[in-house]
Formats: C-alpha cells, sequence, structure tokens
C-alpha cells in the first residue's frame, strides 16, 4: 500500500491581468470592476502547490478555453522550484485545448518537472485573446485546468479545476 502521495492544488483565481493590447501596461482583473471586451489581451495564471507527503513527477498541463477565448501561441510559461522554468514552454495546439509540454514524456525536456511537496508555488502562465462580434462586454469565459503526474510508484494521476468566470 503506497501511503506516500502527492495532494495537489490550484489557485482559485485564473483570469490574472488584462491589457487593450500589447502596448499598453497590464491591469490586475478585479471581477467587481473590470470590463472584459472583445480584443482585450487576458493573462491566465494558475498557481501549483503541493501539501502531500510525496512529489508530483512528471507534471504536464491540458487546459480547455471556451470559444470567445483566442490562445496566444508560445505564451505558455513556468517558474519555481523544480520546475523547467520554460518560457516559452513547448505545447500542442487543438481547437481550444493547449498541452503543455508536448510531446510528453517521463524525460525531463518533455514534461513541466517535479513538483516537491515543499510548500512552495509554481506559477504557470499563459495569454489569450477575448473574440466576439459585439461590442458588448463579453459577460462570461470558461476555462478548464487539468494538471497530470506521477506519484511515487509510478501511476498517473489528475488534478482539475473547471472554471466558470462570469464577468
Amino acid at each position: 500500500v503506497n501511503t506516500c502521495t502527492p495532494n495537489l492544488s490550484l489557485s482559485d483565481k485564473i483570469l490574472y491581468q488584462y491589457r487593450l493590447s500589447p502596448a499598453d501596461p497590464w491591469t490586475t482583473y478585479d471581477p467587481a470592476l473590470s470590463v472584459i471586451r472583445s480584443g482585450y489581451e487576458l493573462k491566465f495564471r494558475i498557481i501549483i502547490n503541493n501539501s502531500g507527503n510525496a512529489a508530483a513527477y512528471n507534471i504536464y498541463i491540458v487546459d480547455t478555453l471556451s470559444s470567445n477565448l483566442d490562445y496566444q501561441e508560445n505564451s505558455g510559461s513556468v517558474s519555481g522550484s523544480g520546475s523547467t522554468n520554460c518560457n516559452p514552454c513547448a505545447e500542442r495546439v487543438q481547437g481550444q485545448t493547449i498541452t503543455w509540454p508536448w510531446p510528453r514524456s517521463a524525460n525531463s525536456s518533455s514534461n513541466l518537472g517535479d513538483k516537491l511537496n515543499d510548500g512552495a508555488n509554481w506559477i504557470f502562465e499563459f495569454r489569450a485573446i477575448a473574440n466576439g462580434s459585439s461590442s458588448q462586454p463579453v459577460e462570461f469565459l470558461e476555462n478548464s485546468a487539468l494538471i497530470w503526474y506521477a506519484d511515487d510508484d509510478g501511476s498517473y494521476g489528475e488534478f482539475s479545476v473547471p472554471v466558470t468566470e462570469l464577468i
């Protein structure tokens, strides 16, 4: 019986910052005050922590965006102790689903690294453009992140956080 298991958690705050164009400074997203419109560039941040009694190995992320978001290629990056600190991270884009890194495998160049149970966070970020045919504000964004990892005995597990943000 394997009693050493990772316990991954993700931050609740997925939409982190936005800006009208790449020339503009980033503004921190506040759901009570911010208005997101078609054409705005959005920065998503996923904070990954491991509070378990074992490391999570060979991590990769699969994220699915709603149809009102266009992923910005080569914008995925990860930083933190034990991560590959890639910027940009290799990726595969299939429609609205993005996988980092790609191709996936157990060798160190094909995963995001090993998340130790050291109390330190990893920060994973990527960007997308809000799209739509209306000049009205975007009413919702859907984004679901799935984290895959291996435990001490090599079995793969997953941790998923579906997110629907009303804006």
